[in-house]
């Protein structure tokens, strides 16, 4: 049977699991104030990291930094400001870049906005996007970051993913790298670290999600698609090897047929 989930994306999401070493490890090093500037989430596709970096991005926007040392996780309120902006897309002090729009989806996006019926997450999820970032939209970083934040606020900026980068885009992010300014941090998703620049890696802190364990698979699989039966998520957590992303694809598309 073919299962339908509802469009649950990275920015909306504050359940991850699997996890906790490497938020631990982010925690302490915020706490002892000497938070590296760009930080580079690796691991397989499926396994969180987008949603990993999201949640740093909340928690670093809506810490209080005279309380740093109190905070025993980097769980945030889906009911915080920072949350429901970044959701929304509307904090001035966080930035995604990622693969733009072909500019055939660029023109329905802008005609559904001006028509007053902008898309839906889902109708987004649908078009096409380039196959690079393309170096006008990392340059768009700079800018970002030449202006003072709101209320002397972090700054931060996620790059989904960097592996998504063209030659001219990752000489442009390098420079960054190079020289950041005060108080920005930079959150780098990759698929396949070994394919970037050595100069890229090198000037990352390095956190390496590791892929999820068939309980923490059948738990999101419970959560996210409630009508599966048992069989099936035990079925699905064992042949996803390790990503829940994989795990929903085979079970949103009858993935698991072609294992019986």
């Amino acid at each position: 049977m073919e299962y339908k989930m509802e469009c649950v994306l990275p920015k909306d999401n504050p359940f991850l699991v699997g996890h906790e070493k490497e938020e631990k490890l982010f925690l302490e090093a915020y706490k002892s104030g000497a938070l590296h500037h760009a930080w580079l989430i690796e691991g397989i596709e499926g396994i969180g990291k987008a949603t990993f970096c999201y949640k740093i991005a909340r928690f670093l926007l809506e810490a209080d930094e005279t309380r740093r040392e109190t905070y025993q996780t980097l769980d945030v309120s889906p009911n915080s400001s920072s949350f429901i902006q970044i959701s929304s897309g509307s904090n001035p002090n966080f930035k995604v870049i990622e693969r733009g729009y072909t500019e055939t989806d660029k023109k329905k996006i802008i005609k559904a906005i001006k028509d007053g019926e902008p898309l839906g997450d889902e109708e987004l999820q649908d078009l096409k996007k380039s196959t690079v970032i393309k170096v006008d939209e990392v340059r768009e970083i700079n800018s970002f970051l030449s202006k003072k934040s709101f209320d002397g606020a972090w700054r931060v900026v996620l790059i989904d993913s960097v592996d998504e980068l063209n030659t001219a885009s990752a000489n442009a992010i390098l420079k960054i790298l190079e020289e950041p300014p005060a108080k920005s941090i930079l959150l780098l998703v990759s698929h396949n670290p070994n394919k970037l620049l050595p100069t890229i890696r090198s000037r990352c802190a390095k956190l390496n999600l590791e892929p999820l364990s068939e309980t923490n698979i059948a738990m999101l699989l419970r959560r996210f698609l409630p009508e599966l039966k048992e069989k099936e998520v035990q079925g699905l957590a064992k042949i996803s090897q390790g990503s829940i992303g994989k795990a929903i694809n085979y079970a949103t598309n009858d993935g698991l047929k072609i294992y019986e």
